[in-house]
């Protein structure tokens, strides 16, 4: 698909997408224009987000190169901090206390509400759950990073494909 495109010529293919007069090659191609045109319009920009490239619209294909690596350290960042979170709260409840105003080493204290629960159970109980919560939430944003991975990669094989097909033209 030509690149040389101008706003009513990629407006009637986007209109033409919602109308679902394209066939799976056209919306490849379209998709591929629609990732590096600098090209925007309200109906041009439905199109990107219905095609699920809202993240990489207007960028080259670098940049969302650069985009996923950024997921990655992203991930591997919250990864790290909450490894740091369990083994802060592991070192608290089951580490044994040493020194003059030693407690038990089944010692634990929480407060709720200002008030201090002298329920030893009760505390690690509360301290679990708020564990399992914690760790839901993270397995959450493992799944949503694997959602977003497939998307650029989608994208991605998309830009190589278009890629492959100028290089081919070029030659022809």
């Amino acid at each position: 698909m030509n690149q040389q495109l101008d706003i009513s010529h990629l407006e009637a293919l986007a209109q033409s997408y919602f109308d679902c007069r394209l066939d799976r090659h056209e919306e490849r191609d379209l998709a591929a224009v629609l990732a590096t045109s600098p090209l925007s319009s309200p109906l041009i920009d439905e199109c990107r987000l219905a095609m699920g490239m809202e993240l990489v619209a207007k960028r080259a294909p670098r940049v969302a190169v650069a985009a996923r690596r950024f997921s990655r350290a992203r991930l591997w960042m919250a990864a790290a901090s909450a490894a740091v979170v369990c083994a802060i709260g592991a070192s608290v409840f089951f580490a044994p206390s040493t020194g003059v105003d030693a407690q038990p080493a089944e010692y634990a204290a929480v407060y709720v509400n200002g008030h201090k629960m002298a329920d030893t159970d009760h505390a690690r109980d509360i301290a679990e759950r708020k564990m399992r919560k914690d760790m839901l939430m993270f397995n959450e944003m493992l799944s949503v990073n694997d959602d977003i991975q497939a998307q650029l990669d989608e994208i991605e094989s998309i830009l190589r494909q278009r890629d492959e097909d100028i290089r081919m033209s070029q030659i022809n």
